[in-house]
């Protein structure tokens, strides 16, 4: 969603074959673990000149880093996904933007909202916001339900 808009971005990530499958694609998706990265001195730089950070674990490590990166940039928007209303209320007397429900990453489509959430921080109209979602929904539905694709066979030469 982000790319159909030109919004440039970056993203962590602590699965190696997330992210080999992301760069091959040319993503910028990079291995790493950003809760410890900006625990170091000087990590709230990882984030650089952006506008917005979205922190997308629940558990607490991350909350504190989001509210970190939300300290040593206050104008920067902080979004972080949470689980309960106890944590987007702690999260909110820090400065940091709840993102509730968290959803299973299993489908894209349920991850929607999450995108809709950056979007509207990054400004964009609600009618841009709501166009954008309902193509990107049909799209990801559309392949979600088609069959998979069959193995091409694998040819050796010597």
């Amino acid at each position: 969603v982000l790319d159909e808009r030109l919004v440039r971005w970056t993203a962590f990530d602590m699965d190696p074959a997330v992210v080999e499958h992301a760069r091959r694609k040319d993503l910028p998706v990079f291995y790493g673990d950003v809760r410890h990265l900006a625990q170091r001195p000087g990590g709230s730089s990882v984030v650089g000149n952006a506008r917005m950070v979205v922190v997308t674990f629940t558990d607490r490590k991350s909350h504190r880093v989001a509210e970190a990166f939300k300290r040593s940039k206050p104008d920067i928007v902080v979004l972080a996904s949470v689980t309960d209303s106890a944590q987007a209320q702690a999260l909110e007397r820090k400065g940091v933007i709840p993102i509730t429900p968290r959803l299973p990453e299993d489908s894209l489509v349920l991850n929607l909202p999450l995108a809709m959430a950056v979007l509207e921080k990054l400004g964009y109209p609600q009618e841009d916001i709501g166009l954008t979602m309902r193509e990107k929904r049909l799209e990801l539905l559309r392949e979600e339900s088609a069959p998979p694709a069959e193995a091409s066979p694998v040819t050796a030469s010597d």
